[in-house]
């Protein structure tokens, strides 16, 4: 149950629309766990002690399994034991459904089976066949005939639990107390093939960081892990330090710590790191080195969450249009580049709107189409298959707009748009070859692209001059872009 835990954690498992857990993920959780169709009783015994549970993301472990790995092993054993009685799912018809209907015989013939072993000694042999008869002599009105596969299929399941050992019967039937369950162990066994063996059940922070250090091989008792680049590269990624690693090794191991263990350790500690990433909201390059000192000294550096990563050269966890005011109330003259480097283009200087209506159809300049004619009733071109930008249909999407016979004209738009400070629909191609519009209001030109902030707190967009296909005031409807 530990082994199957640790791997819903890790895969995931997506969860139908019907009700259960997909099959492959399924397979996969259960692929160190159990073989064949015994494994779907761990699963349905998870969901049953509550266990694990379902999700918008899919399945994952709950509260209650962080607090099952911390208890005692009789105690974690009897939690499974109470579940088991409350399955509701038929014995021998386990499947991936987990939650599907069942009779309410279902209960009914697991709590029946357990009374039939208790009857007979610890130690007696348990033959199927006669325990299925005794059940038939004590109930001669229930179709036990009709239910033997079911019955026969519930003994497996106590084979699994460990009602029944060896084809007899365990003391775990009727136990109140701890009969002996083996005590947990603070060590393990490392060996040269880069493996590390329990000799035993392991405490739960031993098990856990075992679990974080090495990839689980096998279960059972002598559980096996195996240590590589990727499970040790996974221990540094959350804060783990070589020496760390190597003073666990250390106080863990039963034996020496192999040297092909912590050769492969240095590999890994030496590769790791050389390349990191952080996030910034925006970057500053400065001429003069003196400058970013007094930058990281200023008063607002705090506030904009500056770093330096070079000689010259700062990052802002703050936006660029934050990190320019800042700038500016410094005493500062800073200009605005664009995601290729090139510097935004002054606004063109504001122009008062004529009085008179244009003519010609309402356009701007009289012959204005509506932003996506000619793309049909959708609005817009279906992206691929795939959902990854195709070059063809954005070309065609281009090609079948309207487009800007003067750049000039679409620039001087956007710019007077942003000196006025107005709010836009802008209609343009996006890499998936579909069409989109968005009320925002223009921050910064370029020839190439323009950055805007969406209306509604819908963020900053970068948008490519030569795709924008419609440009018009949000508070009118009638005035479209000249084509």
């Amino acid at each position: 149950m530990s082994a199957l835990l640790e791997a819903v954690e890790t895969i995931t498992p997506s969860r139908l629309s019907s009700g259960g857990i997909a099959k492959r993920d399924a397979t996969r959780a259960l692929a160190k766990v159990a073989r064949g169709d015994a494994g779907w009783l761990y699963l349905v015994l998870a969901v049953a002690a509550g266990l694990i549970a379902a999700d918008g993301r899919g399945w994952l472990p709950t509260t209650a399994a962080d607090r099952w790995r911390q208890e005692e092993l009789w105690a974690q054993w009897l939690t499974l034991r109470d579940a088991w009685l409350t399955i509701p799912q038929t014995p021998g018809e386990l499947s991936n459904t987990l939650d599907a209907p069942a009779p309410a015989t279902a209960r009914a013939w697991r709590q029946q089976v357990l009374a039939e072993l208790a009857t007979a000694g610890p130690g007696t042999p348990i033959d199927p066949e006669l325990a299925i008869a005794r059940i038939a002599w004590r109930h001669p009105i229930w179709p036990v005939d009709e239910a033997a596969p079911v019955l026969r299929a519930t003994l497996e399941e106590c084979q699994i639990l460990g009602l029944t050992a060896l084809s007899a019967r365990s003391n775990l039937v009727d136990a109140v107390e701890d009969p002996g369950m083996p005590q947990r162990q603070e060590s393990v066994i490392l060996q040269s093939d880069l493996t590390a063996v329990a000799p035993g059940p392991l405490t739960p922070a031993l098990a856990a960081d075992l679990a974080l250090l090495a990839d689980r091989e096998s279960t059972g008792v002598a559980g096996v892990r195996r240590f590589t680049r990727t499970s040790l590269r996974r221990a540094l990624d959350v804060g783990w330090t070589g020496d760390q690693v190597r003073e666990w090794w250390r106080r863990h191991s039963m034996s020496e710590v192999p040297q092909g263990l912590l050769v492969l350790l240095d590999d890994v500690v030496r590769d790791h790191g050389r390349v990191s990433v952080a996030t910034a909201g925006a970057i500053l390059e400065v001429d003069d080195p003196s400058l970013v000192e007094t930058l990281l000294r200023s008063p607002g550096s705090g506030d904009l969450g500056l770093r330096k990563v070079a000689p010259t050269v700062l990052v802002a966890q703050s936006d660029p249009d934050v990190v320019l005011a800042s700038l500016r109330e410094l005493g500062l003259s800073p200009v605005a580049r664009d995601a290729h480097g090139d510097v935004f283009n002054t606004p063109a200087p504001p122009r008062a709107r004529p009085s008179g209506g244009a003519s010609g159809g309402g356009g701007v300049g009289g012959n204005g189409v509506a932003p996506g004619a000619g793309m049909g009733a959708g609005g817009g071109i279906a992206a691929s298959p795939d959902g990854r930008p195709d070059p063809k249909k954005v070309a065609e999407a281009l090609s079948s707009l309207p487009t800007f016979n003067d750049s000039r004209h679409l620039l001087a738009m956007l710019h007077r748009a942003q000196a006025d400070g107005s709010w836009m629909e802008i209609t343009w191609v996006r890499d998936d070859g579909t069409t989109t519009t968005a009320t925002a209001k223009v921050m910064a030109v370029t020839k190439g692209a323009m950055r805007c902030a969406r209306r509604g707190g819908g963020g900053i967009v970068i948008i490519p001059v030569p795709r924008v296909s419609a440009v018009r005031p949000a508070e009118s409807r009638g005035l479209r872009a000249e084509s």
